[in-house]
């Protein structure tokens, strides 16, 4: 509610300021008619005076101070008046108990005004006219006019405005301030909620503002961006989802073409044992091997189809559609079995796989079939760049690496190296190898999906792949992987 407290505060304040300006002014108007009462007191006294000094030098002073005392005093209501002698000692009850300044204003012509005060309340005003006639004793006449009515008008009048200000502040400041809560203090807390709340990814929750105002136009507003967001969140989902069945299909059907290169050298391979199988078999049944010899041919048949067996369901394992499914994962393992799965192929072209790995298990939080189908499209990759035979390195192991584009700090990763010794790439298309479709090789080598689905699996796990190449020399590629220590499930995206 801070913003009900600012409204409140800053419309409080501009009352305080005009009432207290307003009892300014009236407090001042109300000084300014007692000024004029003293000017009117003032234009009076001195007609008495002249009227007095008159009498005095006609008829005496004793004529001149019954004028005085008593018939100005009862014809002027409010006004007392006293004779008084300017020499007079201090025993003389018309002596003037002044200071001696004052006397002394009083002896050169001027009039004095003194104010008296009871219990720190002034209650009355005494003006001191010298009154004079020549060769006479100088005389003072004083005036004394009660004045506390009228300050006790003022006090009261002051108080009065105290007081209904206070009221008047109150309770505009309790108005102003309910009305802030209940119009902008609650709406505006309301909105803010559900904004956080849309931050974190709620976007169910509708807004509900009945306000017919401009704050409900913004909850409105606010409320539209939600359903938008909504919307777009649903649709991004249908097609992530569409994306994800798309890539695993893409992934399968490169993994099936590589099954299709594969199965030519494992038809290959099957047929010597075959062969011993049918030999053997013949001997068994033509009573050639009889004894021990038929169980020794026996043991030779099961061998055998023991190793064509071991040969398909490698096949089969790499062939069928899964799942992704993170978990523990051994480099190494992988490695071997890649070793084992290709070895046939490779033979038939000239090529010889060398494992070189580490004597650590080499731990990774991964899918097992997702990196091997990586690892694989790298060597059958490596075959195809050597139309002439030669030796294919694999190397695992750890290393010190800084992830590209990343501001991610330098750390070991878990590194898998496939090396060659073939053609080379030329520098012209590094910067394409991981695009979809694109491939140099001849028709009927490959489908420009290898390096590219091998790619995005890596990526799914948080690495990425290096290359190193140099035409005529050979390629290197290194698939870096955070070690299980480091490693987090990342989001699964599109390649």
């Amino acid at each position: 509610m801070k913003l009900a407290r600012k409204i409140t505060v800053a419309i409080a304040a501009a009352i305080l300021v005009i009432m207290t300006t307003h009892a300014y002014v009236l407090l001042n108007r109300q000084v300014v008619l007692f000024d004029a009462d003293l000017a009117r007191s003032l234009r009076l006294k001195q007609a008495l005076q002249a009227s007095i000094a008159k009498v005095w030098e006609a008829y005496g002073d004793a004529a001149a101070q019954e004028l005085v005392e008593r018939t100005i005093t009862e014809a002027v209501d409010g006004v007392r008046v006293r004779w008084a002698w300017l020499d007079a000692p201090p025993d003389d009850p018309r002596h003037l108990d002044l200071a001696p300044a004052q006397l002394a204003q009083l002896r050169n012509g001027e009039r004095v005004i003194v104010l008296r005060q009871e219990n720190g309340r002034t209650t009355e005003r005494l003006s001191y006219v010298p009154e004079s006639i020549p060769g006479a004793r100088p005389a003072v006449l004083e005036f004394i006019e009660s004045i506390g009515e009228q300050h006790a008008f003022v006090e009261a009048s002051r108080w009065q405005i105290l007081v209904a200000t206070l009221c008047i502040l109150l309770a505009c400041a309790a108005a102003v301030y309910w009305c802030g809560v209940r119009y902008v203090g609650r709406p505006v807390q309301s909105l803010r909620d559900r904004v956080r709340a849309i931050a974190t990814g709620d976007l169910e929750t509708p807004i509900v503002l009945s306000q017919r105002d401009e704050i409900g136009d913004l909850a409105a507003e606010i409320d539209g961006m939600r359903r938008g967001l909504l919307e777009t969140r649903r649709a991004l989902t249908v097609e992530t989802e569409a994306r994800m069945t798309a890539l695993e299909a893409l992934r399968h059907t490169d993994r099936l073409t590589t099954i299709g290169q594969l199965a030519a050298g494992v038809a290959h391979e099957l047929g010597t044992p075959l062969s011993v199988i049918s030999g053997r078999a013949e001997m068994i049944a033509s009573g050639e091997a009889a004894g021990e010899r038929a169980g020794q041919s026996a043991n030779v048949i099961v061998e055998q189809a023991h190793h064509m067996t071991e040969m398909i369901r490698q096949l089969l394992d790499f062939s069928r559609q899964r799942g992704p499914r993170f978990g523990l994962t051994s480099i190494h393992a992988i490695c071997g079995r890649i070793v084992d799965t290709l070895t046939v192929v490779a033979r038939r072209r000239g090529i010889t796989i060398v494992a070189q790995l580490d004597s650590a298990p080499l731990l990774v939080s991964a899918d097992e079939h997702q990196i091997q189908q990586a690892l694989v499209n790298l060597v059958v990759n490596a075959m195809q760049a050597m139309p002439n035979g030669g030796r294919i390195e694999i190397a695992s192991g750890e290393r010190r690496a800084h992830p590209p584009g990343e501001d991610a700090r330098e750390r070991m990763y878990a590194c898998v190296t496939v090396t060659d010794h073939g053609t080379g790439i030329p520098p012209e298309h590094l910067a394409h190898l991981f695009e979809a479709f694109f491939t140099t090789k001849e028709p009927g080598e490959g489908t420009g999906l290898g390096l590219s689905v091998a790619h995005g699996i890596v990526r799914d796990h948080g690495g990425w792949i290096a290359v190193e190449s140099q035409p005529g020399r050979g390629s290197s590629f290194s698939i870096f992987l955070p070690p299980a220590a480091h490693a987090q499930r990342p989001p699964h995206r599109a390649a």
